[in-house]
C-alpha cells in the first residue's frame, strides 16, 4: 500500500482523513502540540525536523492539513500566522519536492474577498485578513512552481467529532440550548458549511485519479451561522426559540470577512460525477452517528 501522511492529524480535517478506511493507502498522521498515540511528532516550522520525518517515513503522498486558522488571532499574531501558514508549509513541500511526493494543500474560500457571486477556481485572488492572505502566499508559490500539487479550496467545516481538544459546533450549540442561554449568532456573513468526512472522501478520490491543480471542495449551500444553526436544530430537533440572529457589526470580529463567498462545484462535479453533500444530508448522516 502506498504511504500517505497527513501533516496534522490531531485537526478536524487530518483526523477525519486517518479514520477513512483506505484499500489502497496507508495513511500515516503528525502532531505537534496535541499528541496522540500512533502520530509522529512534528513541528513544520522546524525546517530539520520537517525533513528528517518526511525522508524517513518516505511517503508517495502528502497532505497538508496543519493550520493557524483563528481569524482574529492570526490578524493580531501576524508573525505567528506567517510562520504556521506559510513557512511550515512551505518546509512541507520543499521535502516533497525533495523526495518526489505529491502535496496536497488544504486552502479556503478566505482568499477570496466576497464581492463576486460565484467563484470558480481560475478567479483572481483577494484576501480581506491576514489568515486569507497567507493561504494566498502558500497557493502563489505553488502556482509558480513545476512540482506535482493539488490545491483544495473548502469553507466552514463541520463533523462529529472534536478537534485539538475543542468541541464540535453541533456539541456546543447541544449545550449551550441545554443552558438555557441566549445564543446570538451571526446572520449578515454566509459561508457553504462542507462535512468533513465528505471532503476526506473526495481528498482521496483525488489521489486514486492523480489529479492536479486546484479544486473547489466545498458545501452547495451557502447560509449564514444562524441559518446553519437553524438546520441542526430542526435535525436534532433542539429547541431554537433561544437562537438570535445579529449582525457581525454588533460583535467583536478583529478579522474583516468577506459578506458572502460561494463557491464553483463544476470542476470537481465533472471529475467525480457528484457534488458536495449539502447540509440536509450531511446532518442526517452526522445524525445516525450522534446521540445528543
Amino acid at each position: 500500500m502506498e504511504k500517505v501522511l497527513v501533516i496534522g492529524a490531531t485537526g478536524l480535517v487530518g483526523s477525519t482523513l486517518l479514520d477513512t478506511n483506505s484499500d489502497k493507502y496507508q495513511l500515516l498522521g503528525t502532531y505537534n502540540n496535541n499528541p496522540k498515540q500512533g502520530l509522529i511528532h512534528l513541528d513544520v516550522t522546524n525546517k530539520k525536523e520537517v525533513s528528517e520525518v518526511i525522508e524517513r517515513v518516505s511517503p508517495k503522498i502528502i497532505i497538508d492539513a496543519h493550520v493557524y486558522k483563528n481569524m482574529d488571532l492570526c490578524e493580531t499574531q501576524p508573525e505567528k500566522s506567517w510562520n504556521v501558514n506559510v513557512l511550515g508549509s512551505k518546509n512541507v513541500w520543499e521535502v516533497c519536492n525533495k523526495i518526489g511526493a505529491k502535496y496536497i494543500f488544504i486552502s479556503t474560500d478566505s482568499v477570496f474577498d466576497g464581492m463576486k457571486s460565484l467563484y470558480t477556481e481560475d478567479d483572481v485572488t483577494s484576501p480581506l485578513n491576514v489568515y486569507g492572505k497567507n493561504k494566498e502566499e502558500m497557493e502563489n508559490i505553488l502556482k509558480a512552481s513545476n512540482s506535482d500539487y493539488i490545491i483544495i479550496r473548502t469553507s466552514s467545516l463541520y463533523g462529529n467529532r472534536s478537534s485539538c481538544g475543542k468541541v464540535s459546533f453541533i456539541q456546543w450549540l447541544n449545550e449551550e440550548i441545554k443552558k438555557g442561554s441566549v445564543i446570538q449568532l451571526i446572520n449578515d456573513q454566509y459561508t457553504t458549511p462542507t462535512l468533513v468526512d465528505d471532503l476526506a472522501d473526495i481528498i482521496l478520490d483525488l489521489c486514486e485519479m492523480n489529479s492536479f491543480g486546484i479544486f473547489n471542495i466545498a458545501g452547495p449551500d451557502c447560509v449564514t451561522k444562524y441559518d446553519f444553526a437553524l438546520n441542526i436544530c430542526k435535525e436534532f430537533d433542539l429547541d431554537s426559540s433561544i437562537l438570535k440572529p445579529i449582525s457581525h457589526l454588533k460583535i467583536n470580529q478583529i478579522a474583516i470577512r468577506p459578506k458572502r463567498v460561494k463557491l464553483s462545484l463544476n470542476k470537481i462535479y465533472n471529475l467525480i460525477q457528484r457534488y458536495p453533500i449539502d447540509i440536509k444530508n450531511g446532518l442526517k448522516i452526522l445524525h445516525s452517528g450522534i446521540i445528543l
